[in-house]
């Protein structure tokens, strides 16, 4: 079984569009502080986050819900 790690997959997805921890958090209306907790897993985004990230995710295979 392999085990899903949001964090990892955010700081991936984040990388790969070439943007920074600030450059998300402002695109999200969050704090880089949040990105940076989320990518290390310290804390799990709330559904509404999820849900503004959708749009980005769906380009990716490896995100299914």
């Amino acid at each position: 079984m392999e085990i899903f790690d949001f964090g990892l997959r955010l700081r991936e997805l984040r990388e790969k569009k070439r943007l920074s921890q600030q450059q998300l958090a402002d695109w999200l209306g969050l704090t880089r502080s949040s990105i940076s907790n989320y990518e290390n897993n310290t804390q799990t985004p709330p559904a509404d986050t999820l849900v503004r990230l959708w749009p980005t995710f769906t380009a990716y295979r490896w995100i299914t819900f």
